[in-house]
Formats: structure tokens, C-alpha cells, sequence
């Protein structure tokens, strides 16, 4: 038996998986050892396969084994690091709802995660991230419906576990300083966030480099006019008195 395993979220946001080589029954979410250069280190299971993937070719021998399942507490960065890049597979759509769902449920179930009296922390791990996973196999409505009532609760923990604020009520000193398109905030812009976020990145790359923000800006403000008919002003748009770079 194989398994890909995460050990976290990537410095650029899209998720990396390993292969190891898995000697008991194994299954997503699950919190395990891996051997690592000096010493063991933490990963989450990602997803579990009989045979070595077709896509990969590699000799048989030299894939690692899992050393075992931990048996520790999961320290409260490291939950976040691997919520945050099964986060990052779902914006990258690597991962489908209902796997994410899986995994995170399984994580849930088997993990015991240190809160530290971390009262955000606790409604995330006890009360969010529950109830979006049932949300996922209990509610009613279309698809597009579902996906769209998923991803505003998951883009909420998301900014939780990111930028230690909800996406709905993000802190006043930041929304008086700079001004943004009331647009982003709606069900009509939501819907299409994940897809017109791949086509700026398919057309401009990943940017990283100083001035990006322009050319990323004016990409995303001439995508969603010409392919979603929705007009979008860019930071720049509504704050002149500030100089972006």
C-alpha cells in the first residue's frame, strides 16, 4: 500500500505531495511519522493507493516508509499548516469538496489538537469546520448552490486560520485605510472567485515581483468585464492618495 502525504502548506500555496510506501492500513487524514534527514517528522495522510501511482515512475525500493501513526497531540501551527493546504488544493481545484471534506473529518475524528484556550481556534476545530464537512453530505439545493455555500464558509476559515479575522468582519483599521469594491463581498462574485483567479494566474503567471500588483489588477479587471460582464474597481482605482508597487 502507498499514500502521498502533506507535510503543510507550501511557501507559494499550491500544495506539494510525497510518496511513502504505508506497512498497516492507512487513510487520509490520519496524522503519521515520516523518516526526514535528522529525524521523524509530522505529515497528514493526503490519500491512499494499492499500487504506485501510473503517473510516477520510480524504483519500488527507494520509496520511504511511513515509520507510524503519532501518538502525540497536533500542536495548534501545525493543524493550521495542514488546513491551510488542503485550503490551498481546493482554491487550485487539485481536490474536490467531498474529498476535502473527508480528509478533514477523518483528521478531526482521529487528531487531538492543542487549542491553547484559543477561543477562535476552538469554534474553528469544534463548530466550523464540522459543521461545513456535514453541510457538504446533509444540505439541499443545486450544485452550484452547495459549491457556492461551501466555499463562503471555507474562504471564512480560511481567513481565520490566515489572517486571524473572519472574511465578514475584517478589523475596521484595515477597511478604513484602504478601500475595496463592495463587489467582492457578493454572491455573484464569490461564485466565479476560484475560476477567474485560475485564469489571471494561466495568463500572467504567479507574479512575486515588484509592480505585479498592476499588471494583476488590470488582467483580472478586463477578465471579469469581458467574461463575466461584471465591473470591478482595483484598490488603485479607489485609493489614489496611495502609492502601490
Amino acid at each position: 500500500m502507498y499514500c502521498y502525504v502533506i507535510f503543510g502548506e507550501s511557501v507559494d500555496k499550491h500544495t506539494r505531495k510525497y510518496l511513502y510506501k504505508c506497512t498497516k492500513q492507512m487513510v487520509a487524514g490520519e496524522v503519521v511519522l515520516v523518516p526526514s534527514k535528522n529525524a521523524a517528522k509530522v505529515a497528514m495522510i493526503h490519500s491512499t493507493f494499492v499500487g504506485i501511482p501510473e503517473e510516477i515512475s520510480i524504483d519500488p525500493g527507494k520509496i520511504k516508509s511511513v515509520i507510524s501513526k503519532s501518538d502525540k497531540k497536533v500542536e495548534a501551527d501545525v493543524a493550521r499548516s495542514f488546513l491551510l493546504a488542503l485550503i490551498d488544493e481546493y482554491k487550485d481545484a487539485d481536490i474536490a469538496r467531498k474529498e476535502l471534506c473527508a480528509i478533514v473529518k477523518c483528521f478531526l475524528a482521529f487528531s487531538e489538537i492543542k487549542l491553547n484556550g484559543n477561543s477562535q481556534w476552538t469554534q474553528i476545530i469544534n463548530v466550523q469546520l464540522p459543521e461545513v464537512c456535514l453541510c457538504n453530505t446533509n444540505e439541499s439545493g443545486e450544485s452550484d448552490e452547495k459549491e457556492l455555500r461551501f466555499w463562503k464558509e471555507l474562504k471564512d476559515i480560511e481567513y481565520k486560520l490566515r489572517y486571524g479575522h473572519s472574511f465578514w468582519k475584517r478589523p475596521k483599521s484595515r477597511i478604513g485605510y484602504i478601500n475595496e469594491d463592495p463587489i467582492e463581498y457578493t454572491d455573484e462574485y464569490i461564485q466565479i472567485e476560484l475560476e477567474l483567479e485560475r485564469l489571471i494566474r494561466s495568463e500572467i503567471g504567479e507574479g512575486g515581483y515588484r509592480g505585479f500588483c498592476h499588471k494583476y489588477w488590470l488582467t483580472k479587471k478586463n477578465i471579469l468585464k469581458d467574461r463575466f460582464n461584471i465591473e470591478w474597481k482595483s484598490p488603485a482605482d479607489l485609493n489614489p492618495q496611495i502609492w502601490f508597487d
